[in-house]
């Protein structure tokens, strides 16, 4: 199955214009890192997956492979987006049981949670090793942007057929994402449908991505 992206947009709400300034500082800084050492296109994929190395935001999965075919886990994603955040050091302590001290996801994880971006899976636990679906990127992309724009907009996602299928934490941000173009749905061989437990490799992820650094971190 394949993710359908379009350029999310969306307005600041005041009071973050240094926080513009200071993600546009740190894009311009990004932009002068190079990618030598990668294998080629072959394993870097697309466009967008060589620009999601460029700006720091990915790793390769070694020192010559992205694997843009490779699972997304929740504690990947949440290190983009700390990285997109500018790395910023958390302020208090990680509360998560599964998350250990000093791994390369700790700080990431315990600013995500800090900041409202993740709530975890319950019992104490992150789950950084899951796999990341559609319906809990959404979510948490949701979360993320609405400490920084404008994010009302809601789709009818009834013209779904699996719209039922979505979890009941995710439907307004599902709405939301398919309202922005970021969610359209997944051709199955009968239509469009939602997949919302359906998994997204790292490419995907790179798409959503560098889609927000460039219509939305600018």
């Amino acid at each position: 199955a394949h993710l359908h992206l379009h350029a999310l947009r969306g307005r600041a709400h005041g009071g973050h214009s240094e926080d513009r300034r200071n993600a546009l500082r740190r894009r311009r800084k990004l932009s002068g890192q190079t990618l030598h050492g990668y294998a080629g296109s072959r394993e870097l994929g697309t466009r967008r997956h060589r620009l999601a190395l460029k700006q720091g935001l990915f790793n390769g999965m070694s020192a010559t492979t992205f694997e843009p075919d490779g699972s997304m886990t929740r504690a990947m994603l949440v290190t983009v987006l700390w990285r997109l955040d500018g790395s910023r050091a958390p302020a208090g302590r990680n509360t998560f049981t599964d998350v250990p001290g000093g791994q390369w996801f700790t700080d990431a994880v315990t600013w995500a949670a800090e900041n409202g971006v993740v709530n975890g899976v319950g019992s104490g636990k992150f789950e950084p090793d899951g796999r990341v679906t559609r319906e809990q990127i959404a979510t948490i992309l949701f979360r993320y942007a609405a400490k920084r724009y404008d994010t009302s907009a809601r789709a009818d996602l009834s013209v779904f057929p699996d719209a039922g299928r979505v979890s009941a934490y995710a439907r307004e941000a599902l709405a939301w994402a398919n309202a922005a173009g970021l969610v359209n749905g997944t051709d199955n061989g009968h239509g469009l449908i939602l997949d919302p437990q359906g998994d997204a490799t790292r490419a995907q992820v790179a798409a959503i991505l560098m889609r927000y650094v460039k219509n939305i971190v600018r």
